[in-house]
């Protein structure tokens, strides 16, 4: 599990720290302020490797460019540039500057930037363990992408017989997509709807059998478990019932109708794709791990955006999410979450900001209007809730004497700030009786 993220005078950012909850955490802010920036430097210890982007020098290096240190930090860089030999005093060791450090459960992984750098630079990590044995990588989990692939028709022509060609097929999914977004690799044969689809159609044949073929208990079951978590996420008013592989091709089966799984909207090929992902991984892992998603409201209705974090931890309820937003819908969609929102200076530096809805909601909100630069709804839970207490009310009638229990009742669960909205669901009801 992820703890904490904290980062010096690096880029954008000025000084801050992100504490992850253990469920789910959601990082919202305006565009620019180090949304995605944040998740990849966690992705870079799940194997996606990054480069980042340096930035003009602010001090003589024999260099163009330099890795976005500012401040404090620059200022000792500067002052220790004649003396190379006392870099460990400063915390810089080699040609490497420390300017922040994820905190995990099994240890602590310090990151460096290079003192010279060329126009793209790597992140340099340490890790400290907290036990006498690690493995790589550091983080378990996966990276989802802010942007998809859009589904098109593609043919499967063969499939794959031996159990170790279909464990490498199901694992190559999230290959072929990192090799488009990290390798700069478009063009392949394998496709990530290509190999979605020789993987279900490998499951489902070999995994029921028949007369002739021995039946695979694991892949029968997980072509069945895949099916139930797509029950669970795809949107309600589809009516998903089941795949259904026929003359080669994969069909989903809905009370809407039946479909080629290659015609697929943009938003529901996105919940499948990150169906996919998680089920595949969570398949060949022992252990829960951390799923980072960018910008998770791609191509999803606003509905949807409302629906799909609480949707993923009813169907991966043992796993952390880490994901980022300008969904004020996403933001506002869980309770048991923390919500951190990024957030620039008056000198341009971004600061991050938690967000508490319960005890300080009036401010969490205020903030989010600046972030985000529209009107914020609700929390799904506080809706829920104030619903449930209009209706007890709205029964008995809203009377002086009961007026204050309501307004107690608010008090205890840190609602009393919504008073005006109940109060104009009493003025609505009675409008309408009128």
């Amino acid at each position: 599990m992820i703890k904490s993220l904290s980062i010096s005078e690096w880029n954008q950012f000025s000084d801050i720290k992100i504490d992850f909850h253990s469920k789910v955490t959601i990082i919202t802010g305006a565009n620019g302020a180090g949304k995605s920036t944040i998740l990849r430097l966690l992705a870079k210890e799940i194997g996606w490797h990054y480069s980042e982007v340096a930035t003009l020098p602010e001090y003589n290096n024999n260099s163009k460019f330099v890795a976005g240190l500012f401040g404090n930090t620059l200022k000792r860089l500067k002052q220790i540039m004649p003396y190379l030999n006392n870099f460990e005093e400063y915390d810089i060791s080699n040609d490497n500057v420390e300017f922040g450090e994820i905190e995990l459960d099994k240890g602590t992984l310090k990151l460096y930037v290079p003192k010279r750098v060329d126009a793209s630079y790597n992140i340099i990590t340490n890790f400290i363990s907290h036990e006498e044995e690690y493995y790589y990588p550091i983080i378990e989990g996966i990276n989802i992408a802010s942007h998809k692939e859009p589904y098109g028709y593609t043919k499967v022509s063969d499939i794959s017989l031996n159990p170790s060609e279909i464990d490498v097929l199901l694992s190559k999914y999230t290959d072929s997509i990192k090799d488009r977004i990290v390798n700069q690799i478009q063009y392949s044969n394998d496709s990530p709807t290509y190999l979605l689809k020789k993987s279900l159609i490998s499951l489902a044949i070999l995994g029921e059998g028949n007369m002739y073929v021995s039946p695979n208990e694991d892949y029968k079951r997980w072509f069945f478990d895949f099916q139930e978590v797509l029950k669970k996420i795809l949107p309600s008013h589809i009516g998903f019932s089941k795949l259904v592989v026929k003359d080669g091709e994969v069909f989903l089966i809905t009370k809407t109708g039946n479909f080629l799984i290659d015609a697929l909207s943009g938003g529901l090929a996105a919940v499948v794709d990150l169906c996919w992902q998680i089920y595949v991984h969570e398949i060949n892992s022992k252990d829960s791990f951390v799923v980072l998603i960018d910008e998770i409201e791609n191509h999803l209705h606003p509905s949807l955006q409302r629906e799909i974090l609480p949707k993923l931890i009813n169907a991966f309820p043992d796993l952390q999410f880490i994901v980022t937003t300008h969904s004020p819908f996403v933001v506002n969609s869980l309770e048991n979450s923390t919500v951190y929102a990024l957030k620039f200076r008056d000198d341009n530096k971004v600061m991050a900001t938690k967000l508490d809805f319960k005890a300080q909601a009036k401010d969490a909100f205020k903030v989010l209007r600046d972030v985000l630069g529209v009107p914020v709804t609700f929390p799904v839970w506080v809706e829920e809730e104030l619903n449930k207490i209009t209706g007890k009310y709205l029964s008995e009638g809203l009377k002086v004497d009961n007026l204050q229990v309501m307004k107690e009742e608010l008090n205890r669960k840190n609602l009393y700030e919504y008073l005006p909205e109940m109060l104009s669901y009493f003025h609505e009801d009675k409008y309408d009786k009128d």
